[in-house]
């Protein structure tokens, strides 16, 4: 076979594995999961016999009909791969426990990765069990936390014995939540533990940890933790590195989250690094040396795709130039690409490996034309601002559909960064290779860089600062992903598609933005967030958005900002700042920090702290008895302390309780009650059967995971539905499709 029919085959096992995405939102049980898996599978036999029989009357220089046939079967070998590939929980692993969770539990085993901080103070990590107390035969993985000093100073490779809990990891409950499970169960990990050290940790054994944490410390020493850290991300990846969240999260909303993992930038520039310093050696030894340094970069940095992506590029680079010939880019990235996802088919839902790969393809097909559209300027100017406009356009529409959000200043902030982080990164891998020999000397190379960081970390704040940092454009579908990068790929192959390359750009881009805009103008919904105790409500009424309470500061930032980046939506027409505990801990600091808020009302009981924390307009206080109304949408206030309030969407009455509430002696009649816990009153937590008589409602949606068993037999009596969204996860109406649980489970549990 030729060139091009190993191409047509590499391509087809790659895309027969992301194939396999159309699968993985669907809820279904094993047998429903594994028909569908042969379902597609026998798809792929089938095109590639419809392949084998009229690509070669179209395409007659192409391949021929027995590589389309083969490329057909390699992509039905691609899925059974995957689903032969994904982790699965054995008889053994000590997942079978979470059936039934003793209170207590006590396990030995070996940590696996880094230990880091989570957004909660404690030290996250993942561990080998070797031995479960009281259960000999079990084993498995593990995600542990333990308590902040507890967990500082443990390494990878070191045995531990802790005590504490086990848990079943939560899966995503809201849309745009994250998925939890997923992302520990791609990692063969199917159980969560929460506790403590039950001894002295093991000896430190020897590993690459030693030799991070020597140009970590090192150049740590003079920058400071922030500043130091931020180096040590931007050379050895973010992965490897104890890097704040703070810091970290900063980077991705301006477009900067590839500098802070280890890739294809900062392989290409460790390894012209080495070739300049080895330029009047032998091929055979420069490519030595070279190899030998980019496999000790691989080792520092941990087997991550994106690095192992670069450094057999880098490798394959080397050996072009030891065999004195050409080394086709887009052949090697290829076959790299096809090698690591033998090697490892889950990595194709790596982001890293994705980015990685979709970044370095555009630098190779489209800088070469865009910088010649930008001939009118010096060449090394061109190429300087071609670089980051190709890697942009390649990695965009990815960044889209996994973040549902749009830096508006990513392009910008790339451009004229590009010069800044080269710097910065060749100075912190230099300041790391004299680490390793003599820590002074590294710490005061690193300490060099301290002005060029600290005007880094200025500017990423600033531009965060700036009005519409970033867009939420809302959850795009993965077949609009697919047509946009088909786009692409036109544009890039076909003549046609070069000549008419803003048409193609165009409706691809129409293509993402046109259905967003119809489900924008034609929605209405509404919505109750999973946020126990107390209920989240969002009402949606074409553009008209209102949020009826704003949690704490996880509520915040793990169930309404994200669904919010899920559905698009960037400001807030009407927002209710209901009674919360404490109002330090309200979460409508970080929402006033994210989304345009139009006008508030606030029933806080320490409403002075709170507004001073707020970035808002107009504020307005809550008063029982008063009507609120935003186009169609009238809510009353039925009562304040503890929160009454009522509203019509559609045809459906809603009426929001939170608590118990003396001060209506008669509730209204709804189709719909919230239910949630007012906070102080504990004994005012429970739905009583006085309220239901007197709202008679046809459903009830309760923001806790359990109900009390009197009440379970009372509402299934009545044959009231009922949604605990602790259980069910977030619940949504519409006038089409009526009440649906976000995980689709009905019923009392």
């Amino acid at each position: 076979m030729n060139q091009q029919s190993w191409a047509i085959i590499c391509f087809a096992y790659g895309l027969g594995l992301v194939s396999t995405g159309f699968l993985r939102p669907l809820l279904l049980t094993s047998s429903q999961l594994s028909l569908l898996w042969g379902s597609l599978a026998l798809i792929w036999l089938l095109l590639g016999g419809v392949g084998a029989f009229l690509l070669p009357r179209v395409w007659r220089s192409g391949p021929s009909w027995g590589a389309w046939l083969l490329a057909g079967g390699i992509g039905a070998i691609a899925v059974f791969y995957l689903q032969l590939r994904t982790p699965q929980p054995s008889p053994q692993d000590i997942s079978t426990l979470l059936d039934n969770p003793p209170n207590g539990i006590e396990l030995t085993g070996q940590i696996i990765n880094p230990p880091q901080p989570n957004r909660n103070n404690r030290i996250r990590f993942n561990l080998q069990v070797q031995e479960v107390a009281g259960y000999p035969d079990l084993r498995g993985k593990v995600y542990a936390t333990l308590p902040l000093l507890e967990g500082t100073g443990l390494v990878p490779q070191q045995t531990v014995t802790l005590t504490g809990r086990i848990y079943a990891p939560p899966p995503a409950q809201n849309p745009g939540g994250f998925d939890f499970q997923a992302y520990l169960a791609r990692q063969g990990i199917f159980t969560g533990f929460t506790g403590r050290l039950a001894a002295e940790p093991g000896e430190q054994p020897w590993g690459w940890w030693q030799l991070r944490q020597r140009i970590i410390r090192s150049q740590v020493r003079w920058l400071g933790s922030e500043s130091g850290s931020l180096l040590s991300s931007m050379v050895l990846g973010r992965r490897a590195v104890d890097l704040s969240p703070a810091v970290r999260d900063s980077f991705l909303p301006v477009g900067l989250a590839h500098t802070l993992a280890a890739s294809g930038f900062h392989v290409s520039l460790l390894l012209g690094l080495v070739l300049v310093f080895t330029r009047s050696w032998g091929a055979k030894m420069r490519f030595y040396v070279g190899g030998g340094v980019l496999l000790f970069y691989l080792g520092l940095t941990g087997l991550q795709p994106s690095a192992m992506r670069a450094v057999v590029m880098g490798l394959g680079v080397l050996l072009g130039l030891v065999s004195d010939r050409q080394v086709k880019p887009l052949g090697l990235l290829l076959v790299t690409a096809t090698g690591l996802l033998i090697f490892n088919p889950l990595w194709i839902w790596d982001l890293g490996f994705q980015l990685s790969f979709l970044a370095t393809l555009g630098l190779l097909v489209t800088t070469p034309a865009i910088t010649r559209r930008l001939d009118i300027l010096p060449l090394k100017i061109a190429t300087l601002l071609a670089v980051p406009i190709a890697a942009s356009l390649w990695t965009f529409p990815l960044l889209i559909y996994q973040f549902k959000t749009l830096p508006l200043y990513s392009l910008l902030v790339n451009l004229t960064t590009t010069p800044l982080i080269s710097l910065i990164s060749l100075g912190g891998m230099i300041s790391g290779a004299l680490s390793l020999i003599f820590p002074l000397l590294g710490s005061a190379t690193a300490w060099l860089l301290s002005p060029f960081l600290a005007f880094l970390i200025q500017l990423v704040q600033g531009v965060l600062n700036l009005p519409l940092s970033t867009w939420n454009i809302g959850k795009i579908a993965l077949w609009q992903l697919l047509l946009c990068y088909g786009a692409w790929v036109f544009i890039w192959c076909s003549s046609l598609g070069r000549r008419r390359w803003g048409m193609v750009g165009g409706s691809a881009f129409a293509l993402l933005v046109l259905p967003l805009w119809y489900n924008h103008a034609t929605l209405l919904q509404v919505s109750v967030l999973a946020a126990a105790p107390q209920p989240v409500v969002v009402i949606q009424q074409q553009d008209k958005v209102t949020l009826l309470h704003g949690g704490n500061n996880n509520t915040a930032n793990y169930a309404i900002l994200p669904f919010f980046r899920e559905q698009g939506l960037n400001h807030i027409n009407l927002a209710l700042a209901l009674p919360f505990e404490n109002a330090l801990e309200s979460g409508w600091t970080e929402i006033s920090d994210s989304l345009k808020v139009r006008h508030l009302f606030h029933s806080s009981p320490d409403k002075e702290t709170l507004l001073e924390q707020l970035k808002l307009g107009r504020f307005t206080p809550l008063q029982t008895g008063q009507q609120l109304k935003l186009d169609s949408l009238t809510l009353e206030v039925l009562s304040l302390d503890p929160t009454g309030l009522q509203f019509q969407v559609g045809s459906l009455r809603w009426l929001l309780m939170m608590g118990a509430t003396d001060e209506v002696e008669q509730l209204p009649e709804s189709d719909v009650l919230i239910w949630g816990a007012s906070y102080g009153r504990l004994h005012q937590r429970q739905l009583s059967s006085r309220i239901l008589a007197q709202v008679k409602p046809k459903a009830v949606i309760l923001s806790q995971r359990f109900v009390d068993p009197q009440m379970r037999a009372q509402l299934e009596q009545l044959q009231i539905p009922v949604y605990l969204t602790g259980e069910v996860g977030a619940v949504q109406w519409t006038p089409r499709r009526g009440l649906e649980s976000f995980v689709q489970e009905i019923g009392l549990h």
